[in-house]
């Protein structure tokens, strides 16, 4: 059997991953309502953007925007709870609490009885792991229906209501991890052109969206993430009572707040000057803002981030993010008028727009704004005893990049490399095809 035909058994993976996020936002839809009305709204909101910006551009020489809006809005990130290394290892993801010692062994004691991964899931994954990572089209439904009951919302808790209310005492979270029977979607999260626009529509559309946006104020040049959500919903929740002897005596109705929708607005990724620079900016901002009204905040922001450049040129010259370079139309070098004893080459041909620089998209969290989204989602009565937990994960980082990795028994990539291996990769691929190399495209003082 040639290779070929050998590959051609196999479903493509990224067809594959595309039909599996289909299935978990139509789940997530039918789960939770308001969430679809979400998705309606940003994605007017991205073909208003679009048709605003292309109505601009037809009045000059400059090329309209081409996008594909289904697959602008369906570009998401999501959350979902685990609580072992086991479920960390099998789903690749992770949400790790530090409890106190009771809760610490109650959640253990509630995670160790649950399993959720279905049998029929694990052989799949057993076969595709002897199918080197690949799966059979014959396998491909299966497998995405026995995922999807992974991440489920099911409304017959795992815990006590005893139980539970001991894990949400101590952390909201925890108890979200540890007392139901799945590793339910907390969230999932489409992505928008105008974070803003968005935000004012929800509000219109009777959402309780939260009050501010989170994250980097807005800008003609955005950076980072900017993030919004329509506040966690109240879910109806069945909780097993149980007699002294420990067998079940009735089952008791409360409810459990934790599901919400989240938007982003993705902006530039910035290299680690421009990051330093913004977490200056950021702690000045909220010491400027400590005893400012909440009306005042936004202006306060504006205001201190002023000293972060705003023109993409600049950004660019002063090393703050990181870009893709293209060749915008064939030439030469015997074609262009360029001065090789001046300057950088790549910058000539940026101005002659021979070359095009396109900012690369930040594809990671803000530690700061995600906790000021939980922190929206996790307002109950038991609050005030974690808020000093929440607030540590703010200010300082607890993060335990070691134990991350060996509980997933993999590496976790650096994104900083990832985003200069990018921008470099798209440099040299530029000097290629006009016969220079990195070195005389790029100065080397003017490496990020």
């Amino acid at each position: 059997m040639t290779s070929t035909t050998t590959s051609s058994m196999y479903v493509d993976k990224d067809a594959l991953r595309a039909r599996f996020a289909a299935a978990i936002s139509s789940m997530y839809r039918s789960e939770v309502p308001l969430y679809g009305d979400l998705i309606d709204i940003v994605r007017d909101t991205n073909e208003s953007v679009l048709n605003g910006i292309n109505a601009k551009l037809q009045c000059s020489d400059a090329t309209g925007i081409k996008a594909d809006i289904e697959r602008l809005t369906q570009e998401r990130h999501g959350a979902i709870r685990l609580g072992t290394p086991y479920e960390l290892r099998t789903i690749k993801g992770v949400f790790e609490i530090l409890a106190s010692e009771e809760a610490r062994r109650l959640s253990l004691e509630l995670l160790e009885k649950r399993d959720i991964f279905s049998d029929l899931l694990l052989s799949i994954l057993n076969a595709a792991e002897l199918q080197g990572g690949r799966l059979k089209e014959e396998q491909t439904e299966t497998f995405i229906r026995e995922a999807l009951s992974t991440f489920s919302w099911q409304s017959v808790a795992a815990a006590t209501f005893d139980q539970y209310q001991v894990l949400k005492a101590e952390h909201p979270i925890l108890a979200d991890i540890a007392c139901f029977q799945s590793a339910h979607i907390n969230h999932l999260t489409p992505r928008t052109l105008d974070i803003t626009a968005v935000h004012l529509a929800m509000k219109r559309a009777g959402m309780a969206a939260k009050d501010a946006i989170e994250g980097p104020p807005a800008r003609e040049c955005p950076i980072l993430l900017r993030q919004t959500s329509f506040l966690a919903l109240e879910e109806a929740v069945q909780f097993r009572s149980m007699d002294t002897h420990g067998l079940q005596k009735s089952m008791v109705e409360a409810s459990h707040k934790a599901r919400f929708g989240e938007i982003e607005e993705r902006g530039a990724a910035v290299t680690p000057k421009g990051r330093e620079l913004y977490d200056k900016l950021l702690r000045e901002s909220k010491k400027q803002s400590a005893d400012a009204a909440a009306t005042e905040v936004d202006a306060i922001t504006t205001k201190v981030f002023k000293e972060f450049p705003d023109t993409w040129k600049q950004l660019r010259l002063q090393g703050l993010i990181y870009c893709e370079f293209h060749l915008k139309q064939a030439a030469t070098m015997s074609s262009l008028d360029l001065d090789l004893r001046s300057g950088s080459i790549l910058e000539q041909l940026l101005s002659m727009n021979v070359v095009e620089a396109v900012p690369i998209t930040y594809e990671d969290f803000l530690p700061f704004s995600a906790a000021g989204i939980f922190q929206s989602n996790m307002q109950t009565d038991g609050l005030s005893k974690c808020a000093s937990k929440c607030s540590v994960g703010v200010t300082r980082s607890i993060a335990d990049p070691k134990g991350l990795e060996k509980a997933m028994d993999a590496s976790i990539s650096d994104l900083d490399a990832w985003y200069s291996a990018v921008q470099t990769k798209s440099i040299e691929e530029v000097g290629k095809r006009l016969g220079l190399t990195f070195g005389e495209l790029m100065p080397s003082n003017a490496h990020s």
